[in-house]
């Protein structure tokens, strides 16, 4: 495994999902807004991305697009305090396969 990449301004959620993948032996690299994280995707490839869509800086949609422009077999799981239905169609529209609400409560 390529590893994983959590992208995430919440500094717990960072730290709580990169403890735990760490602990089951998988490879964490973390990125705190959409800035780091396009840097760290130009590096190197990951397996799975777990993207929040509010970083900041950058919308997290418009982060995802551009991955899937350059990266289409990674493998996203988008997670978000702010669930809309808007946000889980264009999330899903642009190649998010799970949609989780923040801290990991999945939408419905």
């Amino acid at each position: 495994m390529s590893g994983v990449l959590v992208v995430d301004d919440e500094k717990l959620i960072r730290l709580l999902l990169s403890r735990a993948l760490k602990k089951e032996g998988i490879t964490v690299v973390d990125a705190e807004n959409g800035s780091e994280a396009r840097e760290k995707l130009k590096k190197r490839r990951f397996d799975l991305v777990i993207l929040d869509l509010r970083l900041g800086d950058i919308n997290g949609v418009d982060l995802l697009k551009d991955m899937r422009a350059t990266s289409p077999e990674t493998m996203v799981i988008v997670i978000t305090a702010y669930g809309s239905d808007d946000l889980k169609k264009r999330s899903k529209n642009k190649g998010s396969k799970v949609i989780m609400r923040s801290p990991l409560i999945p939408l419905r």
